[in-house]
């Protein structure tokens, strides 16, 4: 578990640290409880580190981030379906899951 403010210092991806800093700013500071996996095939395993997972107690208050997150930012323009964050239990118990791509970029708005 990882409880930090400068996400710098956990190799993170640019956008990834934008996504947990407007987290922070608008739900209050966040646990980091996974980021880097060594061996990894997926965002877990990038590098810099292009996924993470943030503990979140209240479902219905996971499930607002989701939305907040997926509603400021496109994952991949080219895969629209995929999104930057996401609810679930992977088999560690629930958690916020957090990614992005090298194509994700900050939805256009007004």
């Amino acid at each position: 578990m990882i409880l930090v403010k400068n996400y710098d210092v956990l190799g993170l991806d640019s956008n990834l640290i934008k996504i947990l800093n407007m987290l922070d700013d608008g739900f209050g500071p966040g646990i980091v409880t996974s980021a880097y996996r060594h061996g990894d095939d997926g965002v877990h395993g990038t590098w810099p580190v292009r996924g993470c997972d943030r503990r979140v107690r209240l479902p219905s208050v996971a499930l607002y981030m989701v939305q907040y997150v997926d509603n400021l930012w496109l994952y991949d323009p080219d895969r629209p379906s995929l999104k930057c964050a996401l609810y679930h239990d992977a088999g560690h118990g629930p958690h916020l899951h957090l990614q992005v791509h090298p194509n994700t970029i900050i939805r256009g708005i007004g």
